[in-house]
């Protein structure tokens, strides 16, 4: 029987009482029987229905970060107040589709189904056990309690079946850890069944597949490769850009973007001479979207293909045609030749014809989405935005090394130092300089300098600094350059990765950084640009200050589970 009482609208009215309730059992005696699976710290865990934030505050205080999911506003303003942890982020969402979840684009090392599954209709429990299966790592736990036998509809719960969790796990191909029973923690005379069900170590069987791309296929160009370096530099630098379609089984990303990151990629090579196919000859090139507009780029070209840019007359309408004639070589080349072992596609390209009137471009995801989009498995998205950092590595040397192939059928010889200079994605110093000239013009305007991270004074000798560092991820968007004071940031901070108490301790001087250097309406096209970078390279969901500052912290997170960075406290 379906419920007749929505259980959000429920809880919103009586979450306050039901919050105080949950609040009384100790977590710890709660949740014992659950100990011996839990993961080793550093963690990401998805507290599904996470209710008055008890559990995910017993995660926290472990050491895991949690991402905490309620969609009753009642029991969140509860969770929120009485549970206060850095370590906790809220999210408005819900089961079946937990879209917003989605979005934030986790992998999740467990995920805690706590007397959840009940309010879940019968009809929509296939589609989100997929959903829950989907948003796990590989070799990732899925924890579920649920209330068995009778249940009482007036908080609209539906009963579960004694098996049936049993049984989904085993149609999506999960291992059985636990499958237990307990009596309810307070006194209600409930029944409840514990399960623990694990993906498989083998996962989505992406990387495998990503390697077998990189190192075993044979190319007669470098197209291949430089599909796939885009999409990691996509996954790097414009993972905001990344929608979750299909039920959660594919990411649809702007076709434009696929374009304006292969010029970036190619152009310092073809200008460098670098040979691209085994059909080069030195002093010229064969590639399918070399043509008039490309050709026609000037040597600085690089420096317009940035998101939140402005582009007028030629130089648009040549940006315009040079990105359309790489899309056209995307499709018919890369896209179409990589495929799965049936022969499927493995990228789908659905094509837009791109605005007309090119006297002038803003480089945004709008203009982007304007040539069509590409499709993918979200497992090879996944997969690639977790591991770009180690899979780049792979592509460079591999890229590297068909192109001295090809150097050598002609009778010729790459200098090392100007191929890899080449083959740089960003231009360090450029950034640098960029920022270093607001924070002057800022000082010039009267207004003080500070040290992002001591708060002391600077005058005229200062780093700029990046808040998550070069080294672990090259970023140089606005909003990751700050001044930093030059004795502290090379004796101390450097490589390190910002600690989550000193990014809050910092959080009212980046605003006021921020503000003062790049907001102010007198800068003309630079708040575009600034908002235009965040909105690209941190999944956030408003232009607002705050949630750039809640931006840097989750990535500061995933960046610390998948590269070990030791950090930096101050």
């Amino acid at each position: 029987m379906e419920q007749n009482v929505d259980p959000i609208d429920y809880y919103d009215s009586h979450g306050s009482a039901s919050a105080a309730i949950y609040d009384r059992v100790n977590a710890d005696a709660l949740h014992a029987w659950m100990e011996r699976f839990l993961p080793k710290e550093p963690a990401v865990v998805l507290d599904v229905g996470a209710g008055s934030g008890r559990d995910a505050e017993w995660f926290a205080k472990k050491g895991h970060t949690v991402v905490a999911v309620e969609p009753s506003r009642t029991m969140r303003e509860h969770g929120i107040a009485h549970h206060p942890d850095e370590k906790i982020r809220w999210v408005n969402d819900s089961l079946p589709g937990l879209e917003q979840t989605y979005q934030l684009q986790y992998a999740f090392d467990l995920i805690l189904v706590n007397a959840v599954w009940m309010f879940v209709s019968p009809r929509e429990r296939i589609r989100a056990f997929r959903k829950l299966v989907d948003l796990l790592k590989p070799g990732g736990l899925l924890i579920m309690t649920v209330q068995l036998g009778e249940v009482d509809p007036k908080n609209g719960k539906i009963s579960v079946p004694d098996d049936e969790l049993v049984y989904l796990a085993t149609q999506h191909g999960l291992q059985i850890e636990l499958d237990g029973h307990a009596s309810d923690s307070l006194g209600r005379g409930y029944r409840w069944q514990q399960v623990v069900f694990r993906v498989p170590d083998d996962g989505t069987g992406a990387m495998p597949f990503l390697r077998r791309l990189v190192l075993d296929d044979r190319k007669s160009a470098t197209y291949k490769l430089g599909l796939l370096r885009t999409i990691v530099r996509i996954a790097e630098s414009a993972p905001g850009f990344a929608r979750v379609v299909n039920d959660g089984k594919s990411v649809q990303l702007p076709l434009g973007l696929f374009g304006l990151f292969w010029l970036r990629l190619y152009l310092p090579l073809t200008q460098g001479d670098f040979p691209q196919s085994a059909a080069n000859r030195a002093g010229g090139n064969a590639l399918s979207f070399a043509g008039a507009a490309y050709n026609s780029l000037p040597p600085n070209a690089t420096t317009d293909l940035y998101i939140g840019n402005t582009l007028t007359g030629d130089r648009a309408t040549l940006l315009v045609r040079a990105i359309k004639d790489a899309c056209d070589c995307i499709e018919k080349m890369p896209a179409h030749f990589i495929t799965f072992d049936d022969g499927r596609q493995v990228f789908t390209i659905e094509r837009q014809r791109p605005l007309a009137k090119n006297d002038s471009v803003y480089i945004d995801e709008s203009f982007l989405q304007s040539f069509g989009t590409v499709k993918m498995s979200r497992q090879i998205w996944m997969s690639i935005a977790r591991f770009g950092f180690w899979i780049e590595p792979s592509l460079i040397l591999e890229w590297q090394r068909l192109m001295n192939g090809y150097a050598f059928s002609q009778g010729r010889q790459l200098e090392p130092i100007k191929l890899n200079l080449a083959m740089e994605w960003a231009d360090l110093q450029r950034d640098q300089l960029r920022a270093k000239k607001y924070a002057q013009q800022m000082q010039a305007k009267g207004h003080k300098l500070y040290c992002i991270w001591s708060g002391k004074e600077l005058t005229d000798t200062y780093d700029i600094d990046h808040i998550l560092p070069w080294a672990a991820w090259p970023c140089g968007d606005l909003w990751n350059l700050v001044p930093a004071d030059r004795a502290l940031n090379q004796a101390h901070k450097r490589a390190k990765l910002i600690s989550a108490a000193l990014l809050d301790g910092a959080k009212d001087r980046l605003f006021s950084y921020w503000t003062n250097a790049y907001l102010r309406d007198e800068n003309g096209n630079i708040p575009r640009i600034f908002y235009e970078e965040a909105h690209a390279s941190l999944t956030i969901q408003s232009h607002t200050l705050p949630a750039i500052h809640q931006g840097i912290r989750m990535r500061r997170v995933q960046l610390r589970i998948d590269q070990q960075i030791p950090e930096f406290n101050g």
